[in-house]
């Protein structure tokens, strides 16, 4: 991962830092007739300070933050309603639910930001999906460019260095040593869940009925002693025609090709 892919990471993970929350799973889940649903479960600690100012829960979602949620649902596409939850476990952990209802994933735009206007961090996507009579239904999940362009610089020489880029690349290596590790705990996983056996998939990580389309975990990334040359290290170059795909196992995986296409019935 080269300086400007670390410093599009640590972007990326900031809209969940400054809400506070350290652990997310986004998951899209699609039936064979197109409808279904997304599912954001965000996950508090227990020692988060807006746990404690609430007496270890939530606060109550008032008037103008159930408006928010509902034009959020309608943003995403036709029909799209939405309804919450939150269950606290016994360590204190609390798990807040948002749960999209989908009547049809063709043409659902779906973003992690709160509302169209605001600026992407990347984690959007987009569907489309066709159903023909007698045939499986094909369904493409299309990339947000950000995303694609954050891995996707495998193909492009390495930049020349002189004397004063070395020496400002040693200050930005610091400065995004100390963001990541500034963000130890923070999580992110996105995935897409299929009903029935997918017939054919172009998914790069695809485990039966699942697919992950974006894992992130900073402590699993740091626990690596060679995490920060890695991080830094120039990516492979990929042979002509492969499709643009990130691993770091076990705290990395990101399918970052334009378009993931699954045939399912």
């Amino acid at each position: 991962m080269t300086f400007t892919q670390l410093w599009r990471l640590v972007s990326l993970s900031l809209c969940l830092i400054l809400s506070g929350c350290l652990h997310m799973d986004v998951v899209f889940t699609v039936q064979a007739d197109g409808s279904g649903t997304i599912t954001e479960t965000t996950h508090w600690p227990a020692n988060n300070p807006l746990l404690h100012q609430f007496g270890g829960t939530l606060p109550p979602m008032n008037a103008a933050r159930l408006q928010a949620l509902k034009e959020r649902a309608r943003s995403m596409g036709p029909g799209v309603t939405a309804s919450e939850q939150s269950q606290t476990h016994a360590n204190g952990q609390v798990e807040h639910t948002l749960t999209f209802l989908v009547p049809n994933f063709n043409q659902v735009h779906y973003s992690l930001d709160q509302g169209t206007s605001q600026k992407s961090h990347g984690l959007q996507y987009r569907f489309e999906l066709v159903r023909k009579a007698g045939q499986p239904s094909k369904l493409t999940v299309s990339n947000d460019p950000f995303v694609i362009s954050l891995f996707d610089e495998a193909n492009t020489p390495p930049p020349l260095k002189d004397a004063a880029t070395a020496s400002a690349n040693d200050s930005l290596r610091q400065f995004m040593t100390t963001s990541m590790q500034a963000m130890a705990g923070m999580a992110v996983d996105i995935k897409l869940a299929l009903a029935g056996e997918p017939l054919k998939s172009t998914a790069a990580f695809q485990n039966g009925q699942i697919a992950t389309l974006f894992h992130m975990d900073v402590d699993q990334l740091m626990a690596k002693p060679d995490w920060q040359a890695r991080m830094f290290a120039q990516p492979a170059p990929r042979a002509a025609g492969a499709p643009c795909i990130y691993a770091d196992e076990p705290g990395m995986q990101v399918d970052c090709q334009r378009h993931i296409e699954v045939w399912l019935r």
